[in-house]
């Protein structure tokens, strides 16, 4: 990877964080909304923004979401697939937690859903997953 991106890899990648991961998604809906409120002197929305930067923070902005996105789409271009044991394998490192792992899994998905790999990574998730965070 070079040290200078092009635009088309800033925009994928600003869209996998913002918007391909959707707990940062309705982070970044519920601050906007609460903070755009303020402009109108409405108080009430103060904990929407909360609770979007609280889900912002915990997602680290899909940080985690466009590194495992990068990852699965060098894994399918290395094997002309995605990996069934790539994506066990990435199941198994949040084992037993029914949240955390979202972010890293949703990064995956978008990357089989884009080269048509959502069979094995359905097939994996399916098996191993214990994440009760649908991906879409």
């Amino acid at each position: 990877m070079t040290f200078l991106m092009s635009l088309k890899e800033i925009v994928d990648d600003l869209y996998v964080a913002l918007v391909g991961n959707r707990i940062t998604a309705l982070g970044s809906a519920l601050l906007f909304a609460g903070s755009a409120s303020l402009f109108d002197y409405d108080w009430a929305n103060i904990p929407a923004m909360g609770i979007g930067f609280i889900l912002i923070y915990q997602t680290r902005s899909g940080l985690d979401t466009v590194r495992e996105y990068r990852r699965a789409n060098q894994v399918i271009e290395e094997n002309g697939k995605l990996r069934y044991g790539y994506v066990k394998s990435l199941c198994q490192e949040d084992e037993g937690d029914r949240f955390y792992g979202y972010c890293k899994l949703q990064g995956a998905y978008l990357a089989a859903r884009r080269a048509g790999q959502l069979r094995n990574f359905e097939l994996a998730r399916a098996k191993y997953s214990s994440i009760v965070i649908p991906n879409f």
